[in-house]
């Protein structure tokens, strides 16, 4: 700068005046600010690296790689000729994985409590794969907490949609499985879903097994159904070694031969990010199938049983249902076994909606899922008269060629009367073989009054017929390698003194019938107070039906309702079957099984499936022979109840007819009388190399040898001929 005129340059002062207090407390502030963000930063970076370090190194390990179960395809379940029963393939699907949806599904939250966040994923998935988004009754049972801490089943009824419903009814104690919401999708709509993983958090397009069926309905009930494996009676696992998310044997021979048919699950290496989103698979464990299961069913005559049944079924109106069994009476092996009405096991493949459920298996069904050839007992007409006779010729009470005296077609005693059929009359003086030939009631009728107890108070267990049913192993489960396998009845004075004090409980409201709930139209009776449960009221006598009141107890009307199969008797199918195979066999009792071997899915065995003992009965060879003269004239005799449909078959049959007046509880004839015809046959081993026992069942059947017999016939032209046969039923007075 220059200075005023003539002097030097004028020094200029540089020095910052004093600074305003108000930008002086900004500046203070601002500082402050700073100070303690550094502070708070430096700190949380101390506590991550320093305090939290090595557990955020873990976490960060296993979210590096996560293993994700790939469950194993079940083994084949095959034919004796290696034709497929049940195959298991791979198909597309569409899954839920619940531990990556939006929030995590946990047992709690499953169904009801299903977060927002979860429910509009369903919502968007349900719209892309076409299914109902309307609410409807979900019934699934969860494992919660008591009062006592402990985890009990819990039972649900909500209304919700399909996607939310199948989720919470397969949620119990997944972790990191995945649930099938939708099988066989078709390709669009799979595009669609991988195309669109954004708006799908917890969605995966994949491949699961499925069961498949290549015989359709075809003995559904022996080879059983899968599904999740959780035990809804108790919401824990129905096998402990198996994980929750993975399918298993539910019934049939699938629940038996689990063990084999399982196989080893594998899992795939997912990489995930620090947020969980997918970035790729390592190299996986996959898993190892299950092994094969041959059975003993030969596959032609399971199917002209199913046929010939159906008809028999059909020809008396079509409402009703049946149940056959043929089986090899020196081993036990099962040849064939059906139960009608039956079903599609494949329908089990894809999510069920409650309605969907009650249309193919409710109260107006027919109740297709049950298996009657093993499930349903009752009483068996005439053809109990084999151990009625059995019981009589080893108990001394009759000898082979005594006789009796048929006069009047009438038998009483005691002041009980009792007669032959209608249609049959007096039929003379005949023996015990004659008396099978006809199955003259009367005569049976005889041999029941002379077994009978003198005081039952004494003799609660009955006496020799009594004593001879429990070693034909009536009132036992049959052992066969199939689960739920009903065991008999047999009517005793213990037997009878026991329905009359549970009736008189019952009307009275006391004891085990103390309090009650109506669960789908039937009692649910308790002794002690639960939840929904009130207290029984006091009825009339014989409200219930345990038993009619007053009663005098056990009778001699008693026994000889027995000895021809009625009255209290309840056997079921496979259970006669076994009883005339130890006739036909020379008095073993075999065990039943359909398992003849496992295989692997090479075909190689791995292990033999051994039935179980066969029990000697040790009847006399000569009480065998008139017996088995009996079933022999019965079958082709001149009068023979069934000569008309057996009489002309080239190999020897032995076989009774029956028919049993029964009083049904469910289905169109409930409370009416009813007929039930019952047909039991053989041809023994003395005279084929292929020896075979037959029962034929058929519900309102009405007399055996023109509704149950026919059956046995066609099964037994297809056994020893490939092929069915030409003959005509004609008529018949007998029963």
């Amino acid at each position: 700068m220059i200075g005023p005129a003539g002097g030097g340059p004028t020094r200029v002062d540089d020095r910052v005046g004093p600074m305003n207090p108000q930008l002086a407390v900004r500046v203070a502030i601002v500082g402050s600010i700073a100070l303690v963000m550094f502070a708070v930063i430096f700190l949380r970076l101390w506590f991550l690296q320093v305090l939290s370090g090595s557990q955020y190194v873990a976490q960060a390990k296993t979210n590096i790689v996560r293993r994700v179960p790939v469950p194993a395809p079940r083994g084949s379940i095959l034919a004796a000729n290696g034709a497929v029963l049940v195959n298991s393939v791979k198909v597309p699907a569409i899954l839920v994985a619940p531990q990556t949806l939006p929030v995590p599904l946990t047992a709690t939250l499953a169904g009801v409590n299903d977060p927002p966040a979860d429910q509009r994923v369903y919502r968007r998935l349900a719209v892309a794969l076409g299914m109902s988004t309307r609410p409807s009754t979900c019934r699934y049972t969860l494992s919660v907490d008591n009062a006592a801490g402990t985890l009990v089943a819990a039972h649900f009824a909500p209304k919700l949609a399909a996607i939310p419903c199948i989720v919470a009814q397969h949620a119990a104690d997944i972790t990191l499985g995945t649930i099938t919401v939708a099988t066989d999708v078709p390709v669009a709509e799979q595009a669609y879903i991988s195309e669109h993983e954004t708006e799908f958090p917890g969605v995966e397009v994949s491949q699961v097994s499925l069961s498949e069926y290549p015989q359709g309905a075809l003995a559904a009930q022996i080879l059983g159904t899968v599904g999740a494996n959780a035990n809804s009676a108790t919401g824990g696992p129905l096998f402990g070694n198996v994980p929750a998310y993975d399918e298993v044997g539910q019934t049939g021979l699938e629940f038996q031969y689990n063990r084999y048919l399982q196989g080893h699950d594998g899992y795939a290496r997912v990489e995930v990010n620090a947020q969980g989103q997918y970035q790729g698979e390592t190299t996986p464990v996959p898993p190892t199938p299950g092994d094969n299961l041959r059975t003993s069913i030969n596959l032609g005559l399971e199917q002209v049983g199913t046929r010939e049944l159906q008809a028999a079924i059909n020809n008396v109106g079509g409402n009703y249902g049946g149940a056959f069994v043929a089986m090899n009476p020196v081993n036990g092996q099962i040849d064939a076994m059906g139960s009608l009405p039956s079903y599609n096991p494949s329908i089990f493949n894809h999510p069920l909606t409650q309605q969907q459920y009650d249309q193919q298996f409710g109260a107006n069904s027919g109740d297709p899922l049950l298996d009657r050839a093993i499930q349903s007992v009752g009483p068996v007409g005439s053809t109990y008269k084999v151990i009625t006779a059995t019981a009589a010729l080893q108990s001394g009470q009759w000898q082979p060629n005594e006789t009796f005296d048929d006069a009047t077609g009438q038998f009483c005693v005691s002041g009980q009367c009792l007669s032959n059929a209608p249609g049959d009359g007096a039929l003379g003086n005949i023996n015990i073989e004659q008396a099978i030939e006809v199955s003259d009631d009367v005569f049976f009728y005889h041999l029941g009054a002379l077994m009978n107890v003198q005081n039952p108070f004494t003799q609660p267990q009955g006496g020799a017929l009594q004593a001879w049913s429990k070693r034909f192993q009536i009132n036992r489960a049959p052992g066969i390698d199939l689960p739920y396998a009903a065991a008999g009845t047999i009517p005793t004075p213990a037997f009878v003194e026991d329905r009359i004090k549970a009736e008189e409980q019952c009307d009275a409201g006391t004891g085990p019938y103390r309090y009650y709930e109506v669960v789908g139209g039937q009692y649910q009776f308790s002794a002690t107070p639960a939840k929904g449960y009130v207290k029984t009221p006091v009825r009339p006598q014989g409200y219930c039906g345990i038993a009619l009141l007053p009663n005098p107890g056990w009778t001699v009307g008693d026994n000889m309702h027995m000895a021809i199969g009625q009255g209290d008797v309840q056997v079921s199918p496979l259970q006669l079957t076994m009883v005339y195979a130890a006739m036909a066999n020379g008095g073993y009792l075999v065990t039943p099984h359909v398992g003849e071997q496992i295989e692997t899915p090479s075909g190689q065995v791995v292990e033999k499936i051994s039935p179980g003992p066969r029990t000697n009965l040790h009847i006399s060879p000569v009480n065998l022979q008139t017996i088995d003269t009996g079933l022999r004239l019965a079958a082709s005799g001149p009068i023979g109840t069934s000569t008309n449909v057996m009489g002309s078959f080239p190999l020897p049959v032995y076989a009774k007819t029956g028919t049993a007046d029964y009083i049904p509880t469910s289905g169109p004839n409930k409370g009416v009388d009813t007929a039930y015809a019952w047909y039991a046959a053989y041809v023994p081993p003395s005279a084929t190399s292929k020896p075979i026992v037959i029962v034929v069942w058929v519900e309102d059947g009405g007399y055996g040898d023109a509704t149950a017999a026919p059956v046995a016939r066609e099964m037994l032209s297809q056994w020893f001929y490939g092929h069915t046969s030409s003959f005509t039923i004609g008529t018949s007075a007998f029963h």
